[in-house]
């Protein structure tokens, strides 16, 4: 419909405008000595599914819980006018090998097609968890 058209132009337009666009995850974690969090994702920045090429998160206390932080500068590509996925992982600091990671969907991050430039989007994300239940076709996606 017409309406949904204009709109589409209209985004594209504002994401043209765009220059830069500053991302910040943050998750809280609990990780043993020696591990770390790190970001993987559709987008290249964020590794194209590839761990080795994974964000890397940083730790930081806010009132006696621990958080995993990551900045990531965007500029409007192609790219953002799609949403894209990202899933969280530990991994061992050391070897950079994956302990764990988040069970269930990827995340999907659409970005606001009204952001301005310079604009900072905080995505605070929780870490998945799956129980599958003895029926098949049942799960249940719980977030802590």
């Amino acid at each position: 419909d017409m309406e949904c058209v204009q709109q589409q132009q209209q985004q594209q337009q504002s994401f043209h405008r765009l220059k830069r666009l500053n991302l910040m995850f943050a998750i809280p974690y609990h990780t043993e000595w020696g591990q770390c969090l790190v970001l993987s994702g559709s987008h290249p920045h964020l590794g194209s599914w590839d761990p080795t090429l994974a964000l890397p998160l940083s730790p930081k206390h806010v009132r006696g819980h621990l958080f995993w932080i990551a900045s990531l500068p965007l500029l409007p590509t192609d790219d953002l006018r799609r949403p894209f996925l990202y899933h969280y992982s530990v991994v061992d600091y050391n070897s950079r090998r994956i302990l764990r990671s988040e069970a269930g969907s990827p995340h999907s991050l659409s970005l606001p097609a009204d952001a301005s430039d310079g604009s900072l989007i905080e995505i605070h994300d929780l870490w998945q968890v799956r129980k599958i239940c003895k029926e098949k076709c049942l799960c249940i996606v719980a977030r802590f």
